[in-house]
């Protein structure tokens, strides 16, 4: 019976964790996405959402909240919003896999989270609110 070699084994082990870094650099950010905002019920009146979210008020305590386009390159990040398209400048830390930027005269600090596959990907905001970016294909 053939046994694997301890050198085999920590090569094997080596490339891995290149590989699973190189997953969560920048690139994986990069590309055109659909952001779906997540809502979190607070109390039996009272809902959280973050505020990067695209919404409109619809009637007295009702309010529709809406996906939002995004397109991210290597600098800059595109949104829509019900006027048209904004663009505003962006940084990715590869070291913590945080993506920042100002929108509406406020800093955002996302943490990158990846479920599975390099297609879905959550965004979640310092105060704990999430969004979930599907890939557009």
């Amino acid at each position: 019976m053939k046994t694997t070699s301890p050198l085999f084994l920590k090569l094997f082990l080596l490339c891995s964790l290149i590989y699973i870094g190189d997953c969560y650099s920048q690139s994986i950010v990069v590309g055109k996405w659909t952001a779906k905002c997540i809502v979190e019920k607070i109390d039996q009146s009272s809902f959280s959402f973050d505020s990067f979210c695209q919404y409109s008020k619809l009637d007295g305590s009702s309010m529709k909240i809406s996906d939002r386009e995004l397109t991210l390159t290597n600098q800059e990040l595109t949104y829509s919003t019900e006027a048209g398209n904004s663009t505003v400048s962006y940084s990715f830390d590869e070291e913590i896999n945080v993506l920042k930027f100002k929108y509406n005269d406020r800093e955002f600090v996302y943490s990158v989270l990846i479920i599975n596959d390099t297609e879905n990907i959550i965004l979640k905001e310092t105060e704990g609110t999430l969004i979930y970016l599907e890939k557009n294909k």
